[in-house]
Order: structure tokens, then C-alpha cells, then sequence
């Protein structure tokens, strides 16, 4: 998916319009993670995430999920190992699919 996100051309009106919408939403939550970075492209967005405790990132994705910047699909990647705990999520812009893997071996 970074590939895909870094291949992107960029869609500037709405990957900034995105990036303040993410950040509002996630801001908002009960327990907000530190964001460490946003950016969009035109269909695909990465965010990068801390958070206090892996408890906290364990339920991080049950709270970002139903938030509107994020229902067109997220896909998550946790680093409970690293200190503080961090989370990476994907996202989809409004009928756009996730990219599929090469199919090269």
C-alpha cells in the first residue's frame, strides 16, 4: 500500500480537505492518540498514530471505524512492540479500492 500511496498523483483540494477531516475526527475521540503524520494522495491516505498504552491502541480501531473520514475502508497496520505503541491506518477515498499486491513472486 505505500507504494501505491507514493505512486499516487496527488489530488490537492481533497487530500487536504481529508487530512483536516481525519485530524478533527481523531481528535474528538475519548482518548485521542498522538497523530504523527497525514497525508493523502487521491484515492489513499496513511496515517500515522501513537498512543499511549496497547490497551488504548487495541480499542483505537473499534472508536476511528464508524468516524466518516475513515467508512470508506481503513486498513490497519499495529506496532504494539515499538514504545510508545503506534498504528498506521490506510485509507480509502469514497469508491475507491484498496490496491491489489503484485502478482509477482
Amino acid at each position: 500500500m505505500e507504494r501505491s500511496l507514493v505512486d499516487e498523483p496527488v489530488d490537492g483540494r481533497w487530500s487536504s480537505q481529508q487530512v483536516r477531516q481525519m485530524q478533527a475526527s481523531i481528535a474528538e475521540l475519548p482518548v485521542s492518540p498522538k497523530l504523527l503524520e497525514a497525508t493523502c494522495a487521491s484515492t489513499l491516505c496513511r496515517v500515522r498514530l501513537a498512543h499511549t498504552t496497547v490497551a488504548e491502541l487495541e480499542s483505537f480501531s473499534e472508536a476511528v471505524g464508524p468516524l466518516e473520514p475513515f467508512r470508506a475502508g481503513v486498513f490497519y497496520q499495529f506496532d504494539k512492540q515499538s514504545e510508545p505503541p503506534k498504528t498506521t491506518l490506510y485509507v480509502l477515498r469514497e469508491g475507491a479500492q484498496f490496491p491489489t499486491p503484485d502478482a509477482e513472486p
